[in-house]
């Protein structure tokens, strides 16, 4: 397949022409996707072509020469599809989030700082499942660049960021579970498109025509294997329409979450058949599972069980996620006094 997507450098200095052409592009789409979520973007006058094009300026400097000095630098298939798969999840978010209350801006600050404890999360997850590769060397921990990235670590990190955001802006968090648990599949339909690029969590060898011969790993693998990637990718696709008709179906707050989870497991479960590698390995206190699958049974009951409990709480149907104090309601010494005028003065 394709690894490294493009290789960046050494650039010659008319480069920078295309470098800055680039970056206006980006400043105009960005321009047009706030506009597109319903915010209102200042002016496109002679003062926003000014700062635009000093920020051009020196990026674009900055970039030519960083990549001259470092490079060539290997922009890698899995890294740009795991960022495309962040985009189009919070793009989503933000076409949803305004219609319970929350702002375009709030949303962007929440979908940074998932971003940021998923990729903390999934390193820390992936290193603890493969402890024994990284004690020798240790220093190659957080050497994220190399690969190594687990999922449900990734999955797992968002949520603690999205649980803390929510209380530091008074955010309801069930309620923001739901608007966020669609977006979650769309991010990994499109990661799993890059491990597919990347030759890396394939399948098994297979006799059936879409059968796959991945470069990286014709050592091991010079048979076709599965594209467990692109099944998992297809699934997770029909896993957003499946949460996206569930959902103004859900009788509580934050019950299409635990739905996701379950569903997911399901995916994932059956998915294991046909892949290799560490989650591919037969897990030893029941032979007939593997790893992921085990691990799948875990997840999905705990799913379960959330889902259940959230049922027995008692009916509710909020249209906003910000946790807003209701207002108290007046007093019966309130009620019965009349009613206060403001005493005019008389004019002399």
């Amino acid at each position: 397949m394709r690894s490294v997507l493009v290789s960046l450098g050494p650039w010659e200095w008319p480069t920078l022409f295309i470098i800055a052409a680039v970056f206006v592009a980006v400043a105009l789409l960005w321009r047009r996707a706030e506009r597109a979520l319903g915010e209102s973007p200042g002016p496109l006058n002679a003062r926003w072509f000014a700062t635009t094009a000093l920020w051009v300026c020196i990026a674009s400097v900055a970039l030519l020469l960083l990549v001259n000095k470092a490079g060539p630098v290997k922009i890698r298939s899995y890294g740009v599809m795991l960022l495309c798969g962040f985009i189009a999840g919070g793009y989503y978010v933000a076409r949803v989030g305004p219609k319970r209350g929350l702002p375009v801006p709030m949303i962007i600050d929440m979908i940074l700082m998932d971003l940021v404890f998923a990729i903390v999360g999934s390193r820390v997850m992936f290193v603890l499942l493969s402890y024994q590769a990284y004690a020798t060397n240790p220093a190659t921990i957080a050497s994220v660049w190399s690969g190594g990235l687990s999922f449900h670590g990734g999955l797992l990190g968002a949520v603690i960021a999205t649980f803390i955001f929510c209380r530091w802006r008074k955010i309801r968090f069930a309620v923001l579970t739901d608007i966020c648990t669609p977006g979650i599949p769309i991010g990994y339909a499109l990661t799993r498109v890059g491990c597919f690029l990347n030759g890396c969590c394939h399948g098994g060898p297979t006799d059936l025509p879409w059968g796959v011969v991945f470069p990286e790993n014709a050592a091991q693998y010079p048979m076709p294997v599965h594209p467990t990637q692109l099944y998992a990718s297809l699934g997770s696709f029909a896993l957003w329409g499946l949460l996206v008709w569930a959902w103004p179906r859900m009788r509580r707050p934050g019950q299409l979450f635990p739905l996701y989870m379950i569903s997911y497991s399901v995916l994932r479960f059956l998915c294991e058949y046909t892949r290799r590698g560490y989650t591919g390995e037969v897990y030893q206190a029941v032979p007939s599972l593997t790893v992921a699958q085990f691990a799948c049974i875990l997840i999905a009951a705990a799913g379960l069980l959330l889902f259940l409990w959230l049922q027995r709480l008692p009916y509710e149907n909020p249209t906003t996620a910000m946790a807003v104090e209701p207002a108290a309601e007046p007093s019966e010494e309130a009620r019965a006094a009349p009613e206060a005028r403001p005493r005019g003065r008389k004019g002399r």
